[in-house]
């Protein structure tokens, strides 16, 4: 049986994982039998939807449904081609304000825990020191380098997405007080 594999991506802090743990449960209570990849293969559990997620990337015709969640599926180091998708989401946030919101408990996480910046490559950056104030500064520039290059990120994955406009649909995030929203 050949399963449906649906890529979620976007730049940076947008929703893109409560997507992919929405989209997962839902497709679940329609009865669908559906797996999920995060390709930033995060070691540890991140929330409790991810509990089965997978660890590793799995043959994508195992199951009717693979959700992959994959930031740099535009870029490089995707774990597919666009091609082998046979739908992309791709997550923008809805405006300035909402962006801001979202990146807001992410930045007091990653002061929490000392660590930011998490690349697959290299793991994360900072000093490991919770509340260390060496951080913040880092964490500060972190979060300017994505706002002044996310209108150009988003531009040049627009250009790489354009030959697959027939099979991507683009989804509006929203932060609400209950947390991430999406809109088609």
């Amino acid at each position: 049986m050949m399963g449906k594999k649906i890529l979620i991506t976007g730049i940076g802090n947008t929703g893109k994982s409560t997507l992919r743990r929405k989209f997962v449960e839902e497709c679940r209570n329609q009865g669908v039998q559906a797996s999920h990849f995060d390709a930033d293969n995060f070691k540890q559990i991140r929330h409790e939807a991810d509990r089965d997620c997978l660890s590793e990337f799995a043959d994508p015709y195992a199951c009717e449904m693979l959700i992959v969640e994959d930031v740099h599926a535009t870029v490089r180091g995707a774990v597919l081609t666009l091609d082998a998708y046979d739908h992309i989401l791709y997550v923008q946030v809805a405006n300035v304000f909402s962006h801001f919101l979202f990146w807001l408990p992410r930045a007091w996480r990653w002061f929490q825990n000392g660590q930011f910046a998490w690349d697959q490559k290299t793991g994360w950056a900072g000093t490991g020191v919770r509340y260390d104030p060496h951080n913040i500064i880092p964490i500060l520039s972190e979060l300017l380098s994505n706002f002044q290059n996310a209108k150009k990120w988003i531009a040049e994955d627009m250009e790489t997405l354009k030959p697959y406009k027939n099979k991507t649909i683009f989804i509006r995030s929203f932060w609400t007080r209950k947390g991430p929203d999406f809109r088609y």
